[in-house]
């Protein structure tokens, strides 16, 4: 009622943010009112979350938390294949600032950027999940919120 014409919320994170939101879409309710349309954009998380049985969570699905031990690893990837996502990551996104460094992390790659590369490469197995994701190189840019929020490829998707 406070907002009649609002037709669409996005869930926006960088960073640790990305990672909420890379999470998010695999765990969370995933819906807001029936008529609005719920859209995600998580830019240059540390990791990603693949959908393993054998992988701990944070990384995977063995031992997820209790707000998630109730979603079978069925529907997760039913969320994952049917919610919107950008992933984006800057090219230049490769020093060590607040990266995760654990062993399951640094199997994602050396920095977020490969991370990201590796992480649609995997996302790019599954035709259904492909389907409704989409991955965005912010070009020259390293770790750099202020820069990634004004991106235009990311404003678009999300206002449009």
């Amino acid at each position: 009622k406070v907002f009649p014409n609002l037709k669409r919320v996005a869930l926006v994170g960088f960073s640790a943010g990305g990672q909420f939101v890379g999470r998010y879409v695999a765990v969370g309710k995933g819906e807001v009112a029936p008529h609005l349309e719920l859209v995600y954009v998580a830019m240059a998380p540390s990791t990603y979350l693949i959908p393993d049985a054998e992988v701990i969570w944070h990384y995977g699905l063995k031992g997820r938390p209790r707000y998630s031990r109730d979603i079978s690893d069925e529907q997760i990837m039913e969320n994952l294949r049917s919610r919107r996502c950008l992933h984006a990551c800057g090219d230049a996104d490769v020093l060590e600032k607040s990266l995760d460094k654990t062993p399951a992390a640094m199997k994602q790659g050396e920095n977020r950027y490969l991370r990201f590369l590796n992480f649609q490469a995997h996302v790019s197995q599954d035709p259904r999940w492909k389907s409704v994701t989409t991955f965005h190189t912010l070009e020259n840019l390293g770790h750099k919120a202020s820069l990634a929020y004004q991106d235009p490829v990311v404003v678009k998707y999300i206002t449009e």
